[in-house]
């Protein structure tokens, strides 16, 4: 069975109802009972496979309908709305899941295969009917345990970190194209982050994770070593681009001049 951790409490009919107002639609039957059980959040297990075509994508939230996250979305793509579709999560590489308003069906989106500019609901690839069948269709990660990377930075064992140098360089990458300092960064393991950097980590990216992950304490430290508010991404996305529903980590980096 699916656990969604929910992160904004619950959404009411009348909420939902706000939400058609506010942005001139009307949402799926599937999708409002969605909302009004859940109203976004992270799911556990996570993962969205489709073996015909041979993809798999990590689903890291569904938005909630009332923290403003998927109207900051619908200003950064407005023509998914031209499209007849809603963005309504976000993958761990920074690729969404959209919802055709006129059928309910689910569809996965993903950017480098097909850019904004070539945007259609043709370049996307239908994943299911409705909402309550995607949720029952995700699964676990068949890994036993995180890779050696991983762990070290959720651990935030500096003993281990030593151990793994001796085989390894500080910016070494795991299957997921992290290194240590940014499964630091994204577990919120500020004195490993520390670590890293005094051996010569890179910081590049850092404050992406950061912000994305609520660590305000990790982004308050990259400011304070010089790395850019701003810096951008390979996707061109800011840190502000990836603090999609945590107001607090928006605002702190918005106040120190963040833009998206």
């Amino acid at each position: 069975m699916v656990r969604i951790d929910n992160l904004y409490g619950r959404a009411t009919l009348e909420d939902v109802a706000d939400f058609e107002r506010r942005n001139n639609l009307v949402l799926p039957a599937s999708y409002k009972s969605f909302i009004v059980k859940n109203n976004g959040g992270s799911p556990s297990p996570s993962l969205f496979v489709d073996r015909i075509r041979g993809f798999t994508a990590n689903i890291a939230l569904f938005f909630p309908i009332n923290s403003g996250a998927i109207e900051r979305e619908i200003a950064d793509f407005p023509f998914c709305v031209e499209e007849g579709l809603l963005p309504i999560a976000l993958d761990g590489g920074g690729d969404y899941f959209f919802l055709e308003l006129r059928t309910g069906a689910v569809y996965y989106w993903n950017h480098e295969l097909h850019p904004q500019h070539r945007f259609s609901i043709e370049n996307l690839d239908w994943v299911a009917e409705n909402m309550s069948r995607l949720v029952s269709q995700l699964e676990g990660d068949e890994r036993e345990e995180p890779g050696e990377i991983e762990r070290i930075g959720e651990s935030g064992d500096e003993k281990a970190l030593g151990v793994f140098l001796m085989r390894h360089g500080i910016d070494d990458v795991n299957e997921s194209s992290r290194t240590v300092a940014m499964e630091a960064a994204r577990y919120g393991n500020l004195t490993l982050l520390k670590g890293c950097v005094k051996r010569g980590a890179g910081t590049r990216y850092l404050i992406h994770y950061a912000a994305r992950n609520d660590r305000i304490d990790v982004i308050e430290y990259l400011l304070s070593l010089g790395v850019e508010i701003n810096e951008r991404d390979e996707r061109g996305r800011t840190a502000l681009s990836y603090a999609i529903v945590y107001d607090h980590v928006r605002r702190f980096l918005t106040e120190n001049g963040a833009v998206e």
